[in-house]
């Protein structure tokens, strides 16, 4: 089960997908209750830093089989090790989206950003089957 969750995760970096960043919210009128979809257009302030993002990342979660590390470089490039799968491309961070591409000319692995501090970096991960999910690094 850990190989498929493994080829899964590396999948998910190789492959271009697409992410939004909505919230759902309940209003209330007199007794009725209806559910908008609000779009957030601020992103976090410090995803405004991208300097934040500098360094390297891991994460070691037990239940989806996932451990990774992952190192942003102040050139625009990153390596990846996960399992034996070693990765190594350039990356851009735009407004709150994190775009990681193995080839100069793909359209890259686009992840957003939810949360970004010192210790912590929080991104959803939104396969192409399957529903999205926080991922959270700490710093190394």
């Amino acid at each position: 089960m850990k190989t498929i969750y493994t080829i899964i995760i590396a999948a998910f970096f190789v492959s271009c997908g697409n992410s939004s960043n909505t919230e759902t919210t309940n209003t209330s009128d007199t007794d009725t209750t209806s559910q908008q979809e609000v779009v957030v257009s601020e992103e976090p302030e410090e995803v405004k830093k991208p300097n934040l993002l500098l360094g390297t990342w891991t994460i070691n979660d037990t239940k989806l089989g996932l451990k990774q590390t992952v190192t942003y470089k102040e050139d625009g490039t990153y390596n990846m090790e996960m399992g034996v799968t070693q990765r190594s491309g350039i990356w851009e961070l735009k407004d709150s989206i994190l775009i990681s591409k193995n080839e100069p000319d793909s359209p890259g692995q686009e992840t957003t950003i939810t949360k970004l501090d010192e210790e912590h970096l929080w991104i959803i991960w939104k396969p192409k089957s399957g529903r999205a999910r926080e991922l959270k690094y700490s710093r190394k």
